[in-house]
């Protein structure tokens, strides 16, 4: 069975998800890893999305309240996060701090996305 991966957003999504995490981010410092890498303010980066054109997987992208129950479970206080589900269960696979030593680069994101596909 081919392995799927779910990129799990510290946001809710939604107009009034992207308005608080937009207003979370100006004046409480709220961060999300994945949001840095994917997105310039509230736009995709060009790089994702040609990142996006070219998978040769499965790579789908959630916000936290998206996720289903299951989900919930595993990714409770550790998003942003990168899911594998393998059979019926998922696992992380990319942790916020390794998200966070991308440093908002998606070049960075691929090699180690791509690094841990491997192993």
């Amino acid at each position: 069975m081919r392995k799927k991966y779910i990129a799990i957003y510290n946001a809710n999504g939604g107009i009034f998800g992207e308005i608080g995490y937009f207003l979370g981010k100006i004046f409480k410092n709220k961060h999300c890893e994945l949001c840095d890498i994917t997105h310039i303010i509230a736009w995709k980066k060009k790089s994702w999305k040609e990142f996006e054109k070219l998978l040769g997987y499965d790579l789908q992208v959630l916000h936290l309240n998206d996720q289903n129950s299951t989900m919930k479970k595993i990714t409770n206080n550790k998003t942003p996060c990168i899911l594998v589900k393998k059979e019926n269960s998922y696992e992380i696979f990319i942790t916020c701090h390794e998200l966070a030593s991308c440093d908002s680069s998606v070049s960075k994101f691929i090699k180690l996305f791509n690094s841990k596909k491997e192993n």
